[in-house]
Parts: C-alpha cells; structure tokens; sequence
C-alpha cells in the first residue's frame, strides 16, 4: 500500500496577491508529489502484479471553491482526475488506485489555511464537521487495508454522517477546533524534537 498524504497550502489569499514562489511550493508537493508518487509506486507494484496506490484528497476535490484557497483546491481537485485517470490505466494490471477522503482534520495546516479565529461562522463549521487527524485514522486505516477494489473512494464522512452532524450540533458542543490544534501543535512540538 502506498497513501501519497503530503500537502501543503499557501497563505490564505487570493491568487493574485501570492508570492509566485509560495504558488510552485504548493503545486510541486501537491500536484508533483502525487503524479510522481504514483508514478514510482504503480511503476514498482505493476512489475510485482499486485498493490494499491491510494491519494488524499481535500478541498476542491468535488469542485468545491473557497475563496483564499485558489493553489491549494486547485491540487486537490487535479489530485482527483490523476487518480481517476491512474484507476482506468491500472485496469487488468494487479495495482489499484483509489482516492481517500479525511473530511476536515484539524491539522496545522487546516487552521494555516483557514482563519477562523475570527470567524464565528468558520468555528462553527469546523467544530461540527472537523475531526482529530488520530480519530480520521482509526477509521479510514482498517477500511484501506480490507478494500481491494481498484478506483475505490474510501471516506471519512458522507452526506449522511454531515447531515447529522449539522442536525445535532445545536445538542452538542464540540470544541475540536480549539481541542484538535491543541493536540496537533503538541504533536508537532514532539516531531521537531526527535
């Protein structure tokens, strides 16, 4: 199994307010990480007969536009197509290729992208559809290693488990905004010491 997971996002902003360099950061992990991810991986697993090759996607996979997130949607939905396009290439070969979806993992670079510090309607959002990158994993780990179906989409949270959460969060009070970066900035810390 390889997961190509690796992103990274430009400050939020419009387009033509980013630095040119800040633009090709984020293509070349985003964009150029996955096509020559899968490229290696499927290059190796075809010889062998058999493995699956699975990317991350994010916002813009569907199509969805958010302002501020012109370079970063843009991967992502490009992410989509090249692991589409892989899936019907891989057809016959042993190799699958099949996309994940985390929904909103309240990673660093989920809050570096989105500033909901003053945003009330942002806050909400994230609070109810948000998730710990630990609680995503637990989910979407044993999921990945059962499937075996070439072109799978392998999600976190459907359209009923967000209709829910919507339907519930006035008798809840989740605070994973705040909570989950906590988490994740301690996590952070300990990589960057060891």
């Amino acid at each position: 199994i390889w997961i190509n997971n690796a992103a990274l996002s430009t400050r939020h902003g419009r387009l033509d307010t980013l630095d040119p360099a800040e633009i090709e950061r984020v293509v070349r992990a985003n964009l150029l990480g996955v096509l020559f991810g899968t490229r290696l991986a499927f290059q190796k697993m075809s010889k062998r007969g058999s493995g699956h090759i699975y990317n991350v996607e994010g916002l813009g996979s569907g199509g969805e536009i958010q302002p501020g997130t012109t370079t970063y949607g843009a991967t992502k939905c490009a992410t989509s197509y090249v692991s589409r396009a892989m899936a019907r290439a891989a057809a016959g070969t042993g190799v699958g290729v099949s996309l994940i979806q985390p929904g909103m993992a309240m990673t660093a670079l989920f809050k570096s992208s989105v500033n909901a510090d003053d945003d009330r309607l942002a806050r909400f959002i994230m609070n109810t559809l948000g998730d710990r990158p630990e609680d995503i994993a637990s989910f979407l780990a044993p999921r990945i290693l059962a499937n075996a179906r070439n072109g799978a989409t392998i999600k976190w949270m459907g359209l009923p488990k967000i209709v829910a959460r919507f339907l519930l969060a006035p008798f809840r009070k989740r605070d994973i905004y705040d909570s989950g970066l906590q988490a994740a900035s301690s996590a952070d810390e300990r990589s960057d010491d060891g």
